[in-house]
């Protein structure tokens, strides 16, 4: 009887994880098999859209297998919908290290301010909105509370204008890309051009504009051409919705 139960909930979990392309992924990553778990990853990615906990695991996939730019590219798409995340921002650091790529330079603020994700301070500046237009209608049938409401109406306007300037300031750039296969950025957009200088895997650079299968980025004070199929945007022109 024992080994009946067993032998159905080992069919049972068997035919859970092949229908719920996670559950498989994970189930592979535990049997060491990250090939098959990355694979798995990326179809939840694209069947449910971004989630921090599939994106993270993709990472470490693609991490064990040695390919360091997707990793990058998933722990950094982690990270835009969870930025306080300590276990993405660790993993993330470490794949860079391996790499070779220098950690980027922030400033104080901007490492401060990132504790929220721009839609966190996004809500935030709406709900600062509200209360200021809330402060002001209570200013027009309160006329002997007009002092303070005035002053919650002034506080609510500082919040979002604060909120959405911030909101702006920690928002993913558009132009990021991480360079998924190393190439060599060339002067012009051809591949017989001078080169410009190596992009390694896993670096960040900003797409400045594209013309057919190249694209023109910028990496600090260096400018080059390199062909698309090198990078990923962080943020695709059409993202797939999170949940």
């Amino acid at each position: 009887m024992i080994r009946r139960l067993a032998i159905s909930a080992l069919l049972i979990f068997t035919a859970t994880a092949s229908a719920d392309p996670f559950v498989a992924g994970n189930a592979a990553a535990a049997h060491g098999d990250h090939a098959t778990a990355a694979t798995s990853f990326e179809r939840t990615l694209a069947e449910r859209g971004w989630s921090t906990n599939a994106l993270f695991d993709l990472g470490n996939a693609y991490a064990s297998t040695g390919q360091r730019g997707l990793a990058i590219l998933a722990y950094e798409r982690a990270l835009v919908l969870s930025p306080r995340d300590t276990a993405v921002a660790t993993n993330l650091a470490h794949t860079r290290e391996a790499a070779g790529i220098a950690q980027p330079m922030t400033s104080r603020t901007h490492a401060q301010l990132s504790r929220l994700s721009s839609d966190e301070w996004t809500w935030i500046a709406l709900a600062a909105v509200l209360l200021a237009a809330a402060a002001m209608s209570a200013r027009a049938w309160w006329p002997s509370q007009r002092r303070r409401t005035g002053a919650v109406a002034v506080f609510g306007a500082a919040i979002a204008v604060l909120g959405f300037g911030a909101a702006l300031e920690v928002a993913p750039a558009r132009s990021a890309a991480v360079v998924v296969h190393p190439d060599t950025a060339r002067i012009a957009p051809v591949a017989g051009a001078e080169e410009a200088f190596p992009a390694s895997e896993g670096e960040t650079v900003q797409i400045e504009q594209q013309r057919s299968d190249y694209v023109y980025v910028r990496d600090g004070d260096r400018y080059g051409w390199l062909p698309a199929h090198a990078l990923e945007r962080v943020l695709p022109e059409r993202a797939p919705a999170h949940t």
